[in-house]
């Protein structure tokens, strides 16, 4: 007989005890125990077509006899495979855990997309039902907003004064022949109606030809998605005279060969408030005064010996002595609160549209990008789900494997 093959007595409380101490395993067996569960649950899935190893693998909880058998199996059937243990990583494992990091990902995300885009709406002031349409009926407050910043401006004349009166006296005989602030006294003098044209020219266009918003809002309504070139003015056949019978047409141009026919067309039809280019100068110029009133603020605070001796001095108008502190303070508060103004989110959206109709486009595919962000993850975040619950499945179905453990302990103990 065999030595391997003569049975030997051990009492099963003893038999770990016996194992360790003739070094059969080691004394951190617990450890390895769960890898090689695991390694031996993935060579399993990649196990060849064979009867005798489906019928091991049927009904039964693996244990080692049972891989004592396979491996006898595979050295006929795989004669050529080599560590068909491998290394093992739970792939179901893996992709329930991935699953759930998604999930709590796309969860984030979502609201995370929902905040911008109820911001960007808070900004606009809108609610997002049509964002068209409520964009557009926005333009309709855009006059009464320049009637009030143009309001706020003419009501800087005090403060504008104070500037002219401390450069005149400042140059003494030498004052200059620039002019402070043009485009804010323009708006004070003219009102918030003058043109760039007009600003321009010096004087007023005949005829004022404005791109057509409501023509345009009325086909952006009507159909979405067709293409608006612009061509909002159409006029009869029977209304066009083109003056070939008996007029000669006589073009007069400026100095530099640019025709003026009185008309304000694109860009200098609307007022200087609302184009872009004149607003900047504006807001610069609203700027220029805010830096004036800080720079004397500062001069009018200052304590220090010096100053006292310069100011005891000075030979000041009695119209620059009597401006206090708290005067130039109340203008700076004044003029800062225009600029805040002029440079809102929603008012700049606004003037763009103005300007150029079709900018409402960009403005709408941007928002709709945004909310169609919210329901991409939503979507995201219920298909991780839905897989989350199909891994459920297959887990209670593993589960059900654990009455075959208890029958897998009484054969481990016949054997």
């Amino acid at each position: 007989m065999n030595e391997k093959d003569i049975p030997i007595d051990i009492h099963c409380s003893k038999l770990l005890d016996w194992l360790i101490s003739r070094r059969h395993c080691n004394k951190d067996w617990q450890k390895n125990v769960m890898v090689i569960r695991e390694k031996i649950s993935a060579a399993i899935q990649d196990m060849p077509e064979d009867e005798r190893i489906v019928k091991l693998l049927q009904g039964s909880y693996i244990n080692y006899f049972h891989c004592v058998q396979i491996i006898e199996i595979l050295k006929d059937t795989e004669k050529g495979t080599k560590n068909f243990l491998g290394y093992y990583s739970s792939q179901r494992m893996n992709d329930w855990m991935d699953c759930m990091k998604k999930e709590r990902d796309y969860t984030k995300q979502t609201v995370d997309s929902k905040k911008q885009y109820e911001k960007e709406l808070l900004k606009l002031g809108i609610e997002g039902v049509h964002l068209k349409r409520e964009i557009l009926s926005l333009l309709a407050d855009l006059p009464s907003f320049l009637n009030e910043i143009t309001r706020s401006i003419s009501s800087l004349d005090e403060p504008l004064q104070y500037y002219e009166q401390f450069q005149a006296y400042l140059h003494q005989n030498e004052r200059p022949n620039t002019v402070l602030l043009p485009l804010c006294r323009l708006l004070m003098e003219k009102g918030a109606e003058v043109t760039v044209y007009e600003w321009k020219n010096g004087a007023k266009p005949e005829r004022i030809e404005l791109p057509s918003l409501d023509s345009w809002a009325n086909e952006a309504n009507s159909a979405e998605d067709e293409i608006d070139f612009g061509d909002d003015l159409i006029i009869p056949d029977d209304e066009i005279d083109f003056g070939d019978s008996k007029f000669q047409i006589e073009i007069v141009g400026d100095e530099k060969g640019i025709v003026d026919d009185g008309i304000a067309r694109g860009p200098d039809a609307l007022t200087i408030l609302e184009n872009p280019q004149t607003r900047n100068l504006i807001y610069f110029e609203l700027k220029e005064l805010e830096k004036f009133l800080v720079i004397r603020r500062k001069d009018e605070t200052v304590e220090s010996m010096s100053d006292i001796y310069i100011l005891g001095m000075e030979e000041r108008p009695a119209t620059l002595r009597k401006i206090t502190v708290e005067k130039i303070d109340k203008w700076l508060a004044h003029v800062n609160e225009i600029m805040n103004r002029l440079i809102d989110t929603q008012k700049a959206h606004l003037f763009r549209i103005r300007s150029s109709p079709q900018y409402i486009e960009k403005l709408v595919e941007t928002l709709e990008q945004k909310r169609s962000l919210e329901e991409r993850y939503e979507k995201m975040k219920a298909l991780m789900i839905e897989k989350q619950s199909e891994m459920r499945i297959n887990m209670q179905k593993a589960y059900e494997t654990l009455d075959g453990i208890c029958q897998a302990s009484k054969v481990l103990q016949k054997e």
